[in-house]
């Protein structure tokens, strides 16, 4: 990014200033200045909050999304598990920083009155800079920046995400959903485990391929030595670095789910009603449905029973079913992946129905350190004394080793799991974003996806849809698949594999379920 060396309104203002003070009696000039002081401690704010939302969540600042976001943060700073002081220490720097923007403003306006024709040219500088930049007239990048643009470009993109809300809450997701007809007559048990954080960085990047290469070979011989067969490829996330709730329930609903807007908007439709996603396809196929949330800190009660309505599990696995004592760690915090998996085994094993489980790993979650303990028994995790916790860690390097280290855990966590499981059973393995912290945009938004199973013509029938067979991607530039899309096309290679009547097929959507405009919504 670039530098900005005027800030329009900030140079306006002084200017104006610097020839309204002279007029101005001493009580009306501190109360002028202190004035400047709170416009430029906005300013400063608003350019902090114009540049986190790109540098961390590659999206454009929106407020209608961004204060959904800033509700959440209180859940959001406690999973962090910040140390006291730092809260106090953050409290103190804003009083600081409100006290030298006031500061700023009396020296602004002191200095302003005294340099009148400089002030002039600078505003004569700064309106010839806005006027010639080529840069989009909101972006930060511009040599010359303008919060008015800024808000304005803002308030756009609120009212567009608005419209797409009104066109989200038009649509009647059974006329493509109703899968009740495409019924099983086989019905393996089916894993599907979000792999926190698993973006096609891995391959894109030098420095992550070089280390991830001789990981993904030696997770793919273990599978290999217990009969599994893969088939591999990249789906693209309707986010980059965070917002997981949005890219599960984009691949379960398939539906784009890309902001908070649009993921409150489809709550408060669906809180009470059911939408048919892929839980409830496999429901209706007779299947025990179960999701595992082992992270220890839980919701109020009111939000797991919308939980429970909006995307219909007969039953999600809290940390307080799990009978766990042990240490803590990494996101939420939450017990050792191994222990989880374990759970989910033994859980599974005991079902009198073939099986649908949701899980989330952890380990993979930043920020990634320190990592659990790999035990032979998942058992002994329960009551083991270690120290769990946190460690962030700023350095680029060490933050990629962490990752590293815990993507090779995971893999070898899931190979002890994929050994004890049903012979006849079908694994998805699929990426919620890319690693927040070590990428970047040029990493792009595409996550892996591994299908998994010990069915060689099933496995086979995912080339057709740009999958390679294995788990090593050879080409990893692009990819067809997007996550709202993956719905219709697993229901649609269950159906042909495995269904009742394998020549009726439902369509594949590759885009999943469109937004309409609302006056094409009204016309069908």
């Amino acid at each position: 990014g670039g530098v900005a060396w005027l800030h329009l309104e900030a140079t306006l203002g002084l200017t104006l200033w610097a020839w309204l003070q002279p007029r101005l009696s001493p009580r009306s000039r501190r109360t002028g200045a202190a004035v400047l002081g709170l416009a430029f401690l906005l300013a400063f704010s608003w350019a902090v909050y114009a540049a986190v939302l790109p540098g961390l969540f590659m999206r454009q600042p929106n407020l209608a999304d961004d204060w959904l976001f800033a509700r959440n943060l209180p859940f959001l700073l406690d999973a962090l598990e910040l140390k006291t002081w730092m809260y106090i220490a953050a409290g103190i720097g804003m009083l600081l920083a409100l006290g030298a923007m006031i500061g700023v403003g009396f020296l602004a306006a002191d200095r302003a009155a005294r340099s009148r024709r400089i002030w002039t040219a600078l505003s004569l500088l700064a309106i010839a800079g806005w006027l010639l930049s080529p840069a989009p007239a909101d972006s930060p990048r511009r040599p010359v920046t303008s919060l008015s643009a800024q808000a304005a470009a803002n308030w756009a993109r609120a009212r567009a995400t608005r419209a797409d809300r009104e066109a989200l809450l038009a649509l009647d997701p059974w006329q493509m959903y109703d899968y009740r007809r495409y019924s099983l007559a086989e019905r393996p048990d089916v894993y599907l485990i979000f792999i926190e954080s698993y973006g096609s960085a891995v391959y894109r990047r030098p420095d992550f391929r070089s280390r991830y290469l001789p990981l993904v070979e030696r997770f793919s011989e273990r599978l290999e030595a217990e009969g599994w067969q893969a088939a591999s490829g990249l789906s693209t996330s309707p986010v980059w670095g965070g917002g997981s709730w949005m890219a599960y329930t984009s691949l379960l609903f398939g539906l784009q789910v890309d902001s908070d807007s649009a993921y409150e908007a489809l709550r408060s439709r669906y809180d009470f009603a059911p939408y048919p996603n892929l839980i409830r396809y496999f429901q209706a196929q007779g299947y025990a449905t179960r999701w595992f949330v082992p992270i220890a800190r839980r919701l109020t009660p009111a939000h797991e029973a919308a939980d429970a309505v909006f995307y219909g599990p007969e039953a999600f696995i809290y940390f307080s079913d799990m009978d766990y004592h042990g240490p803590l760690y990494g996101w939420g915090p939450s017990p050792p992946d191994q222990f989880t998996l374990g759970m989910i085994g033994e859980t599974v094993s005991q079902s009198a129905r073939p099986s649908l489980t949701l899980f989330l790993t952890q380990a993979t979650h930043y920020p990634w350190a320190p990592l659990p303990p790999k035990v032979d028994d998942w058992r002994q995790l329960a009551d083991m004394q270690l120290e769990g916790g946190q460690i962030k860690e700023n350095n680029y390097t060490k933050a990629r080793e962490n990752y590293l280290n815990a993507l090779a855990y995971t893999y070898d966590t899931l190979a002890d799991f994929l050994a004890t499981v049903d012979e006849d059973a079908l694994v998805i393995l699929i990426g919620d974003h890319q690693p927040p912290t070590i990428t970047n945009r040029r990493d792009g938004y595409e996550t892996v996806v591994h299908i998994l199973s010990r069915d060689a013509d099933f496995i086979a029938s995912w080339e057709a849809f740009g999958f390679a067979p294995g788990l090593v991607l050879s080409d990893w530039e692009g990819s067809d698949l997007i996550h709202a899309g993956f719905y219709s096309l697993l229901v649609r290679q269950l159906t042909a594999r495995y269904g009742r009547t394998p020549s009726d097929l439902p369509p594949y959507l590759p885009e999943g379920l469109e937004l309409l405009p609302l006056e094409e919504e009204a016309e069908k």
